[in-house]
């Protein structure tokens, strides 16, 4: 694990120069430390930190897109099924007026005869 520090007195700070700045850096850690006008500006990175967040954000966005897809399909999914319930009601009522339509059909025959 790379870490760098820098310990710099305020009267130092104070006396730094309009351009100049305090830089540290130790194996892919680095840090800055600068002043333009009244305000201290303080840049801190580390290369193998930047590596991992650029690695779960491209994860992130992976599972993302895949939750995405998913829930679209299941959306389109759930459209077109059916409600079971008006199916059933359908179905009640078409076998009724079936069983109505062959019983009238088997009666008028029975009387010719």
């Amino acid at each position: 694990m790379s870490e760098v520090k820098l310990e710099i007195p305020m009267e130092n700070l104070l006396r730094l120069p309009n351009k100049a700045e305090y830089r540290a850096k130790n194996g892919q850690a680095n840090a800055t430390v600068k002043i333009r006008n009244d305000t201290v500006f303080v840049d801190a990175a580390c290369d193998s930190l930047q590596i991992m967040c650029d690695y779960y954000e491209s994860k992130y966005n992976q599972y993302k897109n895949n939750y995405d897809e998913l829930r679209n399909m299941q959306t389109e999914t759930s459209e077109k099924r059916s409600n079971p319930i008006k199916t059933v009601f359908i179905s009640f009522f078409v076998g009724v007026v079936i069983g109505v339509l062959l019983t009238i059909i088997v009666i008028f025959k029975l009387k010719i005869k």
